[in-house]
């Protein structure tokens, strides 16, 4: 009789301590899933290797030669190249650079409105040797080929990413906010464009845009139907007119002339 009571205790003790060790795991699953929540929205490859839209670039350091211009025509990390400017302009040992490649005229898919031209992130370099009107300098990290034509030098910025929470989208989200904007470049001149990928929208800082904001992605198949909601963004860089942002997810294929809008409504300024 007391075998048998000692076996049912040990049995219960036994399966008290197995369902509080899978209440544990389980508490930590949701933990990691609250967590897996928070994650990095704006990353160093959306800052530093991503694209713009100016109206008229104008850059006064230009890469006008490389050691390797005879061999090949791109260059990347630890490849050296010269540029316009030396010691009398202020170019010291050390300095560092991004790198910009300026890119092809941008119009607006549907109103013919030229927006500039894009302009193309295409690394960070250091000076490393300096003449008094020319400068050797080094590819410290290539994001893409790096080439001599159109290619020009400003000084590099430190920018912090972002962590924060993908607010996703609605698809039964089919009412039209104030502010609205057209997507008028894809990355690298792609047809269509998916998650990760970085895209041009029409709207800029004077239209209230800011790095971090999030956007729907929408289009209409025939103007008597409702609204088809695709997925959503994140703005990475702003420009006085226009935008550049990452696709954070989408259900899909994203086109120029696809409609955009910011999640949390702004007022059209």
């Amino acid at each position: 009789m007391r075998l048998k009571y000692f076996l049912t205790l040990l049995l219960a003790v036994s399966f008290i301590a197995f369902a509080q060790e899978e209440q544990k795991k389980i508490l930590q699953i949701e933990k990691a899933e609250i967590f897996k929540e928070i994650y990095p929205l704006i990353q160093d490859n959306d800052l530093y290797c991503s694209f713009y839209i100016t109206k008229k670039p104008r850059f006064e350091i230009k890469i006008i030669g490389s050691e390797t211009m005879k061999e090949k025509i791109q260059m990347s990390d630890r490849d050296i190249f010269y540029i316009n400017r030396g010691s009398k302009d202020g170019i010291k040992v050390g300095d560092k650079f991004t790198i910009l490649e300026v890119g092809r005229t941008i119009t607006h898919p549907r109103k013919w409105k030229i927006f500039g031209k894009v302009v193309f992130k295409r690394g960070i370099a250091k000076v490393t040797c300096v003449e008094e009107e020319k400068a050797c300098v080094e590819v410290l990290k290539s994001c893409s080929a790096v080439r001599v034509k159109n290619s020009y030098l400003v000084p590099f910025e430190e920018k912090e990413g972002l962590m924060g929470k993908n607010l996703g989208y609605n698809i039964c989200d089919l009412k039209e906010k104030e502010l609205k904007g057209t997507i008028i470049y894809i990355q690298n001149d792609f047809v269509e464009a998916g998650k990760n990928h970085w895209v041009s929208i029409d709207l800029g800082r004077e239209d209230g845009i800011f790095i971090g904001l999030q956007m729907t992605i929408y289009r209409y198949l025939k103007k008597n139907l409702p609204r088809k909601v695709i997925g959503n963004l994140i703005i990475v860089d702003t420009q006085a007119k226009t935008s550049t942002g990452k696709i954070l997810s989408c259900r899909d294929a994203v086109y120029v002339g696809d409609e955009v809008e910011p999640i949390i409504p702004l007022k059209k300024k």
